[in-house]
């Protein structure tokens, strides 16, 4: 067992290695899967070295199951020294009675790296590990979530680092969670949110330390009908507000967000506060969640919502329209930015022209390689389908020319895999020209993020 442990650590230390920003770095694979581990040497080696005279038993390492720092080994400046501190999660005689979970805080002085702190906690487990300014002494301090028994429930630790580090249970558990400089003050806060459980309903919280390590808890009350987050994210509101954005799964199979922030001493959920018959004013059927859209640097919300369609099986791949919109706190209301169609499997979106809205559908065709857009009449019972405006085809590139122009499209570029065309109506009921269509046209690597695909149609 013990080999395995050392061989582990190599193959960690490795990465930390070859690591060019010194942060946290993608989990290891087993160390079965590589034949001749490369020796570890430098400051490495003796960080390992370190790791197994303080172990001195059978070890394996601990990975995160969330966040953005999944590795069991991290390498970070804690102190502002500009030298990494090294973090180390390890669990002790693991598949036994006495089994512990550790953590190692190792810190280099005068060339010789040693062992700064070492706690251990009876969970065997780590939600998520995230670092920040806590209490506001210019140190980055360390936030542990270690999981219990409940899958929806994680205990926060902090450890706080000074000349001693001070570990701190805040006696708090949370779902999921975001750090940041919620409180617009010169240290980093948390915000938790906790789906609701037989005895409790779904609250969010803000978390404040102090110089004398009292914490502070604001509370506000958030969906109980959510039984998931599927994204849970730090973003700014707008230019001077950061909030939490809390993309979630509801009973009904529905998806809405929230968001929390902070102002005038009280924790807010306004989306929350919004809602008629328990539905919030963000439900959507899809799964889009929230993201810089425009990159004007704050987060946007998307309202999504099925096109028109006439029957249950032409609906079956009818496209949703999404509105990103962002959300004012001014007026407390949302406000629309942006109109696109989404096509995921394809890697693209096409932006709505203004004159469209109100006034056409999209369908896919069973792959979803080809996204045809039609007028939609509103007839006041229902809707009737006009012309053809424009088909957008997708191909790989190497069949474009068997397939796509084979069939007239007109070819517009190669990005990745994939090449793709467009083919406008012969009776187009809307002025739209062949510069429109490349205009509207949006592929994935011209945005940073492109949100989940809102299509129904490709299981």
């Amino acid at each position: 067992m013990k080999k395995k442990a050392k061989a582990l650590v190599f193959l960690a230390l490795v990465y930390i290695l070859c690591s060019l920003g010194g942060c946290a770095f993608p989990s290891l694979g087993s160390a079965e899967s590589l034949m001749h581990p490369p020796k570890a040497s430098g400051d490495k080696e003796e960080i390992q070295n370190v790791i197994e005279e303080q172990a001195n038993t059978d070890y394996i390492l601990n990975y995160p199951q969330s966040g953005e720092n999944r590795s069991s080994i991290i390498m970070k400046d804690l102190d502002g020294d500009e030298t990494e501190e090294a973090i180390a999660l390890l669990t002790l005689n693991p598949n036994t009675d006495n089994a512990e979970s550790h953590i190692y805080i190792i810190d280099e002085n005068d060339d010789k790296w040693k062992i700064k702190g070492d706690f251990k906690n009876a969970n065997n487990s780590i939600d998520r590990i995230d670092f920040g300014d806590v209490n506001g002494d210019g140190k980055t301090d360390i936030l542990v979530g270690w999981n219990t028994y409940n899958v929806n429930q994680h205990t926060l630790y902090y450890y706080l680092f000074d000349n001693k580090i001070q570990e701190i249970n805040t006696k708090e558990t949370y779902t999921s969670m975001a750090v940041g400089p919620f409180t617009n003050e010169s240290k980093n806060t948390v915000i938790t949110v906790s789906l609701a459980s037989p005895n409790s309903p779904a609250k969010g919280k803000l978390l404040s330390i102090d110089d004398k390590n009292v914490i502070t808890a604001y509370e506000v009350l958030m969906d109980s009908n959510i039984t998931m987050f599927t994204s849970v994210k730090a973003g700014m509101i707008d230019s001077t507000t950061t909030g939490v954005f809390a993309d979630g799964l509801s009973s009904s199979n529905n998806y809405n967000t929230q968001i929390l922030y902070f102002r005038k001493n009280r924790l807010l959920n306004p989306l929350n506060s919004k809602a008629e018959r328990g539905i919030l004013p963000t439900q959507r059927g899809t799964e889009t969640s929230c993201t810089d859209f425009d990159n004007d640097g704050t987060l946007e919300i998307p309202m999504a919502k099925k096109l028109p369609y006439r029957n249950r099986k032409e609906g079956e791949n009818t496209a949703y329209e999404t509105v990103w919109s962002s959300f004012n706190i001014k007026n407390n209301s949302l406000t629309p930015k942006k109109t696109v169609v989404i096509n995921e499997n394809y890697r693209y979106y096409i932006s709505v022209p203004d004159g469209w809205i109100g006034n056409y559908t999209a369908t896919f065709n069973g792959d979803s390689s080809v996204l045809t857009f039609r007028q939609a009449i509103n007839n006041g019972s229902g809707y009737t389908l006009g012309e053809t405006v424009v088909e957008y085809i997708a191909t790989l590139g190497k069949d474009w020319t068997n397939i796509g122009s084979k069939q007239g499209y007109t070819k517009m570029q190669d990005v990745g895999i994939y090449t793709y065309g467009y083919k406008i109506g012969e009776k187009t009921p809307f002025i739209f020209t062949q510069d429109d269509a490349y205009e509207i046209f949006v592929p994935k690597e011209e945005i940073d993020l492109m949100a989940v695909s809102p299509v129904e149609a490709v299981k």
